[in-house]
């Protein structure tokens, strides 16, 4: 495995606009080496079918993306399928991010640009196909849900916008139901990273990690069910990173990992099916980056491994099987 490349697997796209089970790791094709790999889609099939699309970022700082695309998820103007497609437009890109039907990218002037149906709003109902728009300035880190997305700001404030399902935005009881422009968020300042989940998000800043919205599983980490509309604070400091899945969230301190949330599909690690309402530590080997995915988890060891458990009907875990688990175990390479 060369430095730059790209190795996918679970459930891809193909040429026909369909999708296809890849249950080994599968390399992909570039014309230049990737700095970074974001991927959208749900498994959750709707009145739109299922989706599946990710995005690389390239060496010379443009985007590419494949997916099925009917709902215009790759900012083409179509909605027809594609195979690593040239993103018109973005360039000098340093930062990508995906949702389910939406990508993000920031530039190397910290502009924030959006694509894909509902990119300028994220309102609900919204199928129209968008090509890359300018969604804000000063943008340092961007997070993309399916009808919300929230920015680290480069002067470390918090903006979110989109629908406010179940307080996902954090704007408070008195905030807007759909805010269509990145809107600050009052919880201070020197935040360093956010993670938007499904209708959760959280974030983490110098004072540690607060998260805010649907709480139904835990996935807030409060100990509790309740929803919040804006930011609560976990008893969780000096965070390396964290990540939010469609109901469970993770975080790394000190290269341990700590997961909360819906654990329906063995996403904690643990083979009941009791939700997590408070952090855990999972058993692992040092870690430096997580991934998570609706229901599946993974890490990224110091070693270089990448370990991956929970749900596997499609493949998530890149283990040549289809069976989930709750042990973490390595992606097996081809």
């Amino acid at each position: 495995m060369e430095a730059g490349d790209v190795w996918c697997w679970g459930l891809l796209p193909n040429a026909e606009g369909g999708s296809r089970t890849v249950p080994l790791p599968e390399r992909i094709e570039l014309p230049l080496p990737a700095l970074q790999v974001a991927v959208g889609g749900t498994v959750f099939t709707g009145p739109h079918g299922l989706r599946a699309h990710f995005c690389a970022l390239l060496a010379d700082g443009t985007v590419r993306c494949w997916g099925t695309n009917q709902l215009g998820q790759l900012g083409l103007g179509d909605t027809g399928p594609h195979e690593g497609a040239q993103i018109p437009n973005v360039n000098g890109i340093r930062e990508i991010a995906a949702g389910t039907d939406n990508t993000c990218a920031i530039n190397a002037q910290n502009q924030l640009y959006c694509w894909g149906p509902r990119s300028t709003g994220l309102i609900e109902g919204d199928t129209t196909p968008a090509a890359p728009t300018l969604i804000a300035e000063s943008v340092d880190q961007v997070s993309v849900a399916s009808f919300h997305a929230c920015a680290v700001m480069v002067d470390r404030t918090l903006k979110c916008w989109g629908l406010d399902f179940y307080g996902s935005l954090g704007l408070g009881a008195g905030g807007p139901t759909h805010a269509t422009t990145p809107t600050s968020v009052g919880h201070g300042s020197n935040f360093a990273e956010v993670s938007c989940g499904l209708t959760h998000t959280c974030a983490r800043s110098s004072s540690g990690v607060s998260c805010w919205g649907n709480n139904a599983n835990g996935q807030l980490g409060l100990g509790s069910r309740t929803n919040y509309n804006s930011p609560q604070s976990l008893n969780l400091f000096a965070s390396q990173t964290l990540r939010a899945g469609a109901s469970h969230t993770a975080a790394v301190i000190a290269g341990d990992v700590y997961l909360w949330g819906s654990n329906a599909f063995k996403q904690m690690g643990s083979n009941d099916a009791f939700d997590t309402l408070l952090p855990v530590r999972l058993s692992l080997p040092s870690v430096s980056r997580l991934a998570l995915g609706e229901r599946f988890s993974c890490a990224l060891t110091a070693e270089g491994r990448v370990l991956c458990w929970g749900a596997n009907d499609h493949a998530q875990l890149g283990d040549g099987t289809l069976v989930s688990r709750a042990t973490a175990a390595p992606v097996r390479w081809r």
